[in-house]
């Protein structure tokens, strides 16, 4: 299958990202939640299985259950080269690379874009659903391993948000690994949904 990829303006790590350049990348993400969320749906709707074609990105719970069978089918990596997996290894801490083993697979960019815009999704249902909550730049701390990304935030506490990207592409991972099962994506709802205490 051949997916439209999800292509950022910067590729800079966010982590390394200016002010204005993360500020810039926000505003780009926002303008971007719905014709990916209509990728998404066609992408579905386009499969061979018959079971998928009346899927809608409709931003209930229910939908993310047959999407999770979907997402968990359309999972693929690509192996990485011997200067590839070197590099990787070299940035890892020393005293860390003997008990982290180098990973010689990453997603691969259909599967990467499929759980960005998967991401996407989960956090416009949380958002949808609950509507204290909202998309926001992650602007501080720096420490913080989500700072300068676009988060759902807004009702899980004053010094919490969900990277609803990075929960979908970790799940992606665990896919690859066999970890986890197709129902975890609708569970990853309901995980974040208890989360929602009161307006802020």
């Amino acid at each position: 299958m051949i997916y439209k990829l999800f292509s950022p303006p910067s590729l800079r790590p966010f982590s390394q990202m200016t002010r204005e350049e993360a500020i810039a990348y926000y505003q780009w993400f926002v303008t971007q939640i719905p014709s990916r969320l209509n990728i998404l749906e066609q992408a579905v709707q386009s499969s061979a299985a018959h079971i998928y074609h009346k899927w809608n990105a409709n931003r209930t719970a229910t939908s993310l259950e047959l999407l999770g069978e979907w997402f968990l089918q359309n999972v693929t990596v690509r192996m990485l080269s011997e200067d590839e997996i070197q590099e990787r290894l070299e940035a890892i801490p020393l005293q860390f690379r003997l008990s982290i083993p180098a990973q010689n697979w990453v997603l691969d960019e259909n599967s990467y874009s499929i759980a960005v815009d998967i991401g996407i999704y989960l956090g416009e249902i949380l958002r949808v659903n609950y509507p204290q909550l909202r998309w926001q730049l992650l602007t501080k701390p720096k420490s913080d391993i989500d700072y300068h990304y676009p988060v759902v935030t807004g009702g899980f506490g004053r010094k919490h948000h969900c990277n609803s990207l990075g929960v979908s592409i970790s799940l992606a991972l665990s896919f690859v690994e066999g970890v986890d099962d197709a129902f975890r994506l609708r569970k990853l709802y309901e995980i974040w949904s208890g989360y929602v205490r009161y307006v802020e």
